[in-house]
């Protein structure tokens, strides 16, 4: 976002465009899905990347209640607390990257969460260097799928989510146009820009967030993988093996399970 463009920070802009992304029955839909995979709601759960609450406030709404919430971003952080405390919940909610992750959990789970696309963005918010190149970009993407092994209790497993577009045979060039919604009497609408580059293994993606008659952009640079490399580096993590969750085709991610 330039500065003569407004003043919204990036967590707020993230959240609204989250709110866009995951209009009508998106949330509702997807939470099914983690639902079915996961089982019993008395599996003890982390949700690594829950932002301002999805999907863990979808899961509490299904019944899992010894979940556990854990984000870098503070901010969106404090917006799920302020959410929790608005319904009176009382969840545990941690302050850390994933690439610091174990030195501030120890406890293991039934089941941890890596959802809504988001292991391709580990070294995107500022908490690590972006690697290129696709040694360095897998050799990355692994230490952070070890953290998450170690959460991870005997008999367990990791659902991770991965974008549905993430093929070598996809195009190098997509707009997106999200959706939009209304804010206080204004209408935002969100599109997406996307550059894929197999080379070096980095998307650039450029959300584009008009609200009435203001303008905000944020550039992300992001990891590339497809679903059988993901899968490689989760076994390479020491996972046992990695089976494929079915999602519908509205739902933006493919789902893996990785089993302990």
């Amino acid at each position: 976002m330039t500065s003569s463009q407004s003043t919204m920070t990036w967590s707020e802009m993230w959240s609204l465009c989250g709110r866009i992304f995951h209009a009508g029955n998106y949330r509702a839909v997807y939470s099914d899905v983690l639902a079915g995979a996961i089982g019993s709601p008395e599996k003890r759960i982390l949700d690594t990347a829950c932002g301002v609450g999805f999907p863990l406030l979808e899961l509490i709404d299904r019944g899992y209640h010894r979940i556990t919430g854990a984000d870098a971003d503070a901010t969106l952080l404090g917006e799920l607390s302020e959410t929790l405390k608005e319904r009176g919940l009382s969840v545990p909610l941690v302050h850390t990257s994933w690439q610091e992750i174990t030195h501030h959990i120890a406890e293991q789970y039934d089941v941890v969460l890596n959802t809504d696309a988001s292991i391709c963005l580990m070294d995107s918010w500022g908490v690590g260097t972006l690697s290129r190149g696709q040694s360095q970009v897998f050799e990355r993407i692994t230490s952070v799928l070890q953290n998450f092994h170690q959460l991870v209790a005997p008999g367990g497993g990791l659902i991770i989510g991965l974008q549905k577009n993430s093929t070598k045979s996809h195009q190098t060039h997509r707009v997106v146009d999200v959706g939009q919604l209304d804010v206080g009497g204004h209408q935002a609408n969100l599109v997406w820009e996307l550059e894929y580059d197999w080379d070096t293994r980095i998307k650039r993606w450029n959300s584009v967030l008009t609200v009435g008659e203001q303008r905000y952009e944020r550039l992300l640079e992001l990891y590339l993988c497809d679903k059988r490399e993901l899968t490689d580096m989760l076994l390479t993590a020491g996972f046992s093996h990695v089976a494929e969750v079915q999602t519908p085709a509205q739902t933006y991610d493919d789902l893996l399970y990785a089993y302990r």
